[in-house]
């Protein structure tokens, strides 16, 4: 089968990924019993597959061998399933987030894959996303779940008749544009962003932020007379958290998620995780105390999918898709995929 892979690290490894028309194509008899086989039909790339390639995250996650095949996310058919799989079946569409997914088959764990998004027809169930846009949804939604999803839930549940407020910083961000979207659509927050002056129309009126302001400017300065219960941080660098720190003072202090954390531009290194892990545990400990607020570094690898996410991907009106500000994706016309693969 065909594959994109890449033959080793480099910092610039464009020139080490290479299409491969040899890979094997994989078997029932070689799945484990709570595997799959998917026929790919679309893949995005995200930032992830570059900072992989390039040898950046080498300590967080390390290619045991070469050559290996790149891409996470896809949407795809299932064409086999192993011997404890129930809950998806040969013919089935689905969408995934996995190490290997530029290839023409994918073998994946179920943890990591989610139905198709559907809709409810006279006509019967119809796919709400096309393969395409399918394929962009699983590492950016998902990653704007595991920010935002435990701190609003438990907000929802300690104040059930309050609006709670978050603010997102780079919200036309591949995960800024579902977390707008997924705060307004599971817990209605009100939602204020931040985005250049030319988006912020397109920011309010399309991604349903109530309010924006220019990434340019000082947002704690601007908004020193309000407070927010959640920040969602898309720019990193300590700056972003020390103005979190001034919204907060003499208030009641919210939760800060954070997708990179106060170094946006370092590989990952022995010395960056341990002086990432010293911070995380001097913050953990003044939030403890109540003199901060809370502290998330949200990382999210490519692996287990949140059951939610197939269903939040449909707005109750069975109208409005998630809406995407780019969308970089490898895609094929499916063919014939209903068969099983042969043993």
């Amino acid at each position: 089968m065909k594959g994109v892979v890449l033959t080793q690290y480099d910092a610039e490894p464009s020139k080490n990924i290479h299409l491969a028309s040899d890979l094997p194509i994989p078997t029932p008899k070689q799945l484990k019993a709570n595997e799959i086989i998917v026929r790919v039909h679309a893949v995005s790339l995200n930032p992830l597959d570059y900072k992989i390639a390039s040898g950046k995250m080498s300590l967080i996650y390390r290619i045991k061998s070469f050559p290996w095949t790149m891409g996470s996310d896809f949407s795809g058919t299932v064409v086999a399933v192993g011997a404890k799989v129930h809950d998806f079946k040969i013919g089935e569409a689905v969408m995934g987030c996995n190490f290997g997914a530029l290839a023409d088959f994918s073998v994946t764990p179920v943890s990591c894959v989610a139905h198709r998004p559907q809709i409810k027809t006279k006509e019967g169930p119809k796919a709400f996303y096309s393969w395409t846009e399918t394929a962009a949804l699983p590492l950016v939604l998902q990653t704007a779940w595991n920010g935002c999803a435990a701190t609003l839930e438990n907000f929802s549940r300690k104040f059930p008749n309050r609006q709670p407020r978050c603010l997102v910083l780079n919200s036309t961000g591949g995960v800024g544009t579902h977390t707008i979207q997924l705060m307004k659509r599971r817990w209605n927050a009100h939602v204020t962003a931040t985005c250049s002056e030319a988006n912020a129309a397109w920011v309010q009126e399309t991604l349903g932020a109530d309010q924006t302001i220019d990434y340019h400017k000082d947002w704690a300065e601007e908004f020193k007379d309000q407070n927010f219960d959640l920040i969602f941080d898309g720019v990193g660098g300590q700056q972003e958290w020390h103005r979190a720190l001034r919204i907060w003072h003499g208030k009641p202090k919210g939760h800060f998620s954070t997708l990179v954390g106060d170094n946006q531009h370092e590989p990952v290194t022995v010395g960056r995780m341990f002086k990432l892990g010293a911070g995380m545990a001097n913050r953990g400990f003044w939030s403890a105390i109540g003199v901060n607020p809370a502290y998330q570094l949200v990382m999210t690898m490519p692996g287990e999918i949140s059951g939610e996410l197939e269903n939040i991907c449909v707005a109750p009106s069975n109208k409005a898709k998630f809406v995407q500000f780019s969308i970089v994706c490898v895609h094929r016309r499916p063919k014939a995929c209903k068969k099983p693969l042969n043993d």
